[in-house]
């Protein structure tokens, strides 16, 4: 596609041809053109580059600027575009087009009242429309109608076009001709009758074409909308003048009565409201009886006139449109046909087959890529069958003719008899299809027995014997059409059987209930008081102590111990000393002197607000929320909370430790919440080998909902708290699960629940471990029992020892709840074993607790030290290199230098070219889609035209970026923890 590129006077000063290699080219276009307002758009992107007819001082690509216009030719039609905006950058230039001129697009039309009723042109005249925008009226299909119309406000005259046009009930499309040396020969608008079942409007009926599913059509969609819909309407208006007066339609000598295709009446006037019969009978008010008059759906309507004739033209206008409900459809697919073109579309995916009529409304084309063109279509319209009535009447009579015929048969009292005693009377219904025959004559033989005649058959149970066949023959003109047959049983008493022996003992009956509480018993022995346990930490020169100090956290080793008392000893035997502190390393080879350079400077501000300006200071943020930072060359701190990155220091991260769910320590005690009325011994068991509790509903068709729950030590939960839970569960396959296995927090008495959470996914044959952070979306109330796991129907699970935390973390094991343990405790104290032995236990457990914890950290510190020397080693070694490097290739010789001015040094390749010119060295694509630009002061990397990274002055700056394992600025290493991916991790590294 050939685009010629005009200055403001419309001479041609440019052209920009993809099919040619030494003009200019253009990529990213897309040609949107549109039904509604007839209007279009064009915006494409150039490359800057020089061309063969660029000439000193001149370049082809600065033609494209503001004051330009565009054109090119499209199926024998010319478009001429005015330049609206214009983006550039040191690479590209994008335009974005329109197609009318300026006085329509900026300048505005003031309010107007018409005195008399004019026709479009006048009011086009009146309203200078058309006077100083070299438009004229070309095709005018509504030049004999006149109207009195009015506008309030101000619109652009573009706007007050398309008003006018509306208001006249027309369609306009723009036409632009050029002379043969660019200059405008006319610019007009053709005005069209509204598109409906009398005219096609803009464009044409397109009956060489025809959409067809599978064939050329992917697939079109039917969207069905009733939701605006109304069948009846009262619409009014006002008088003019100091006292207005409201106009209604009632009295008028001409109520109006329209009927449909088919006869029927459609729209009518009663009074002043207007009514649609068809669509009250379809659509009828909400939950009416038949008979009820109050069927309708009125809707109240306004028109700004005092004509009866205009108000009720308009209530039935909106009427018409809202009386049936809204059918869209969206078609996938690209048509090349014109706006405005009408076509039609069969789909036999729909049943019944989809046979529509559609315009064209909106068409958007691309000349490099055509895979975005795109096509929408408007103005769906069902097609009616269009078989003549006699054909279409043989045709109903061949398929009625292909229906076989059948018998159905109905009895009084069945078919079986006892004792041969009753009757049951036998009536038949021939059928052809679903349609039921009359005057057929029936025939009826009863066994071996003599056929009788009748519409009826009384079956005698004293004529039956054992199974006897009735059979029941139907006859039309004389004619068997069908036979059907009937089995008719007599089943007589038997002889009283001689008695039993006598049987074996019946199962124990169920057990009764439990019996009242008992008395409170003694009280238990006094236990021994509780005593508060210390930890002590000191610090030494070395592991055996010396240099004993509690507050020098200088050196290099860290000492500690537990005991009940509360002053630290100053026995140095009485610690474990681990080391903590490494030696300084040895100084390094001294570096070559530096260049000078400026001291940057970090700076530290405060806030109570994301953006600082609430509370700021650069002094004691330590009662602060947000701190700010930024980094210059000044030494002062800047009172602008604009140049500070603000972050949230005071974030809600929470560490859950405390198990809130009780009686978890012995899974043998379980609380059954909910079996109903199974046998619970089969249901709900505990197995010993994995200390867990089976649920086993076995195989039910209906809801029965058997579960398990355990209480909580809390009892309410505000809005906004979070907690973590972590739930071992097993899923045998051998049972199918044929609804759900859920767990929920539920408040029982109230059945309403604050958390759900689907554990039927979980893997069978298998336990898996479900963790879960959920945040309340309300306050809520607990009544007991609430943490509830259930299966509403069949399956089978085994549910391990659950933990609910508060806070964010789902911990990695389970442990007791406090309260747990302090009853296990208590109950011991009638035993044996004595509290100081009790004390001594919890003492070695915390001893040994804070060791593995200081062995898991230690461990834990020890790889991320790993993970950063290796990182320094790299980081090193590759600057070495680099330095190298440099210095090898500033001692080689100069083999070539080409001294070129003005001109440009071109090497291509198949993909690729090499350029070198004053503007600096270019290696990049041919069709530009990536290239480096290495300048006097600048490395450019450029993607789609557009600059993506650069080197500048010392700093890199990207755009976009991935940094796959580790960041380093300054002494800090930001990095992907090594032990867990979720999390990134920021160290101190040191260095000079």
């Amino acid at each position: 596609m050939l685009l010629t590129i005009h200055n403001q006077h419309l001479k041609k000063v440019a052209f920009i041809d993809n099919n040619k290699q030494k003009t200019l080219n253009y990529y990213d276009d897309t040609w949107t053109r549109q039904l509604e307002t007839g209007s279009s758009t064009f915006e494409f992107t150039v490359f800057k580059r020089s061309v063969q007819s660029d000439m000193l001082g001149y370049k082809a690509y600065k033609t494209l600027h503001d004051k330009a216009f565009i054109s090119f030719k499209y199926k024998q039609q010319t478009y001429v575009f005015n330049v609206m905006r214009v983006e550039e950058d040191e690479h590209t230039i994008k335009c974005y087009c329109e197609n009318l001129n300026l006085e329509l697009l900026n300048e505005y039309s003031n309010p107007y009242k018409a005195k008399e009723a004019m026709s479009f042109k006048q009011y086009c005249d009146t309203l200078g429309l058309l006077n100083y925008s070299a438009l004229s009226i070309g095709i005018n299909e509504v030049a004999d109608f006149k109207r009195t119309l009015e506008w309030e406000g101000q619109d652009t005259k573009l706007a007050r076009l398309l008003s006018l046009a509306n208001k006249f009930d027309a369609e306009i499309e723009f036409e632009t001709k050029l002379n043969p040396d660019s200059t405008l020969k006319s610019f007009k608008i053709n005005v069209y009758r509204e598109n409906g079942d009398e005219h096609q409007g803009v464009g044409r009926i397109r009956t060489d074409i025809r959409l067809e599913y599978k064939k050329n059509l992917k697939s079109i969609k039917r969207t069905v909308d009733k939701t605006g819909i109304f069948n009846a309407i009262r619409p009014t208006g006002k008088t003019e003048g100091d006292d207005p007066k409201e106009v209604t339609i009632g009295g008028m000598v001409d109520p109006i009565k329209e009927k449909n295709a088919k006869g029927i009446l459609e729209f009518y006037q009663d009074g002043d409201v207007l009514y649609a019969p068809i669509s009250r009978q379809m659509y009828p008010s909400a939950f009416a009886p038949e008979n009820n008059d109050d069927q309708w759906i009125r809707k109240d309507l306004f028109v700004e006139s005092d004509n009866q004739k205009v108000i009720r033209a308009a209530g039935l206008k909106a009427l018409k449109k809202a009386a049936y409900p809204a059918v869209t459809y969206e078609i996938d697919g690209f048509l090349d046909v014109e706006i405005g073109d009408t076509i039609q579309i069969y789909d036999n995916g729909f049943s019944p087959a989809l046979n529509i009529r559609a315009r064209v409304s909106e068409q958007t084309i691309s000349f490099t890529n055509p895979q975005n063109n795109k096509t929408t279509f408007a103005n769906f319209k069902e097609l009616e069958n269009r078989l003549s009535s006699n054909l279409q009447a043989r045709l109903e009579q061949l398929i009625e003719e292909s229906r076989p015929y059948s018998i159905r048969l109905s009895s009084s009292n069945g078919v079986a008899f006892k004792n041969n005693t009753g009757t049951s009377i036998i009536t038949p219904a021939l059928l052809k299809g679903s349609k039921e025959l009359s005057e057929v004559v029936w025939k009826w033989q009863l066994g071996d027995a003599a056929i009788t005649t009748g519409n009826t058959y009384t079956a005698n149970g004293s004529l039956i014997t054992g199974a006897v066949k009735l059979t029941v023959t139907a006859y039309l003109n004389n004619k068997e059409v069908a036979r059907d047959y009937l089995s008719l049983v007599n089943v007589n008493d038997g002889a009283r059987g001689e008695k039993g022996d006598r049987g074996d003992r019946g199962p124990q009956g169920i057990q009764g209930l439990q019996g009242p509480k008992g008395d409170q018993g003694i009280p238990g022995a006094k236990g021994a008081d509780g005593r508060t346990q210390y930890t002590h930490i000191a610090f030494a020169d070395n592991a055996s102590g010396g240099g004993f100090s509690q507050t020098n956290q200088n050196k290099p080793y860290i000492g500690m111990y537990q005991d009940f008392n509360q002053a630290d000893s100053s026995n140095p035997t009485f610690y474990r000393w681990t080391k903590w502190r490494g030696d300084d390393g040895a100084a390094g080879i001294p570096g070559k002197p530096g260049a000078d350079g400026k001291t940057p400077y970090i700076h530290f501000a405060y806030a109570d607000s994301a953006d600082g300006r609430t509370g700021f200071t650069v002094n004691g943020g330590s009662t602060k929320r947000y701190m700010g930072t930024y980094t210059d060359f000044n030494q002062a701190d800047s009172t602008d909370p604009t140049k500070y990155k603000w972050v949230d220091v005071l974030g809600n991260v929470e560490l859950g430790y405390r198990n809130i769910l009780l009686n978890t320590l012995d899974m043998t005690k379980y609380h059954i919440q909910n079996s109903s009325g199974g046998d619970k011994a089969n249901i709900f068991s505990y197995d010993n080998s994995d200390d867990s509790v089976v649920i086993n509903s076995g195989t039910q068709p209906t809801y029965r909902w058997w579960g398990l729950s355990w209480d909580m030590s809390i009892k309410s939960v505000k809005k906004g708290e979070t907690f973590s839970i972590r739930l071992p569960i097993y899923r045998y396959s051998s049972v199918a699960l044929n609804s759900s296995v859920n767990l929920m927090l539920k408040n029982h008495n109230k059945n309403s629940s604050l958390f759900n959470y689907d554990l039927s996914n979980s893997k069978p044959d298998s336990w898996e471990i479900h963790n879960i952070t959920f945040t309340a979306d309300k306050d809520f109330e607990f009544d007991g029992y609430n943490f509830y796991i259930f299966i509403a129907k069949s399956g089978k699970i085994k549910v391990g020892k659950p933990i609910m935390v508060r806070g964010n973390i789902v911990p990695k094991d389970w442990v007791s709840a406090p309260e747990d343990t302090e009853n296990i405790i208590n109950s011991k104290a009638d035993q044996a074993i004595t509290q100081e032995q009790l004390n001594k236990l919890a003492e070695r457990d915390a001893l040994l607790k804070a060791e593995m914890e200081t062995k898991a950290a230690a461990d834990l510190v020890e790889k991320w030290i790993n993970e950063i020397k290796n990182l320094s080693a790299v980081e090193e070694a590759g600057r070495k290199e680099a330095e190298l490097a440099a210095i090898r290739a500033s001692e080689r010789i100069v083999d070539l230098q080409r001294k070129v001015g003005e001109l440009k040094l071109m090497t291509e390749f198949v993909d690729t070219y090499m350029s070198q010119s004053e503007e600096g060295l270019i290696v990049g694509r041919k069709d530009g889609a990536s290239k480096v630009l290495v300048s006097n002061d600048r490395i450019s990397f450029i993607s789609g035209g557009k600059e993506v990274a650069s080197i500048s002055q010392g700093v890199l700056q990207i755009d976009n970026g991935v940094f796959v394992k580790s960041l380093r600025i300054g002494r800090f290493v930001t990095m992907q923890d090594p032990t867990n991916p979720n999390r990134n991790l920021t160290l101190y590294v040191g260095g000079t």
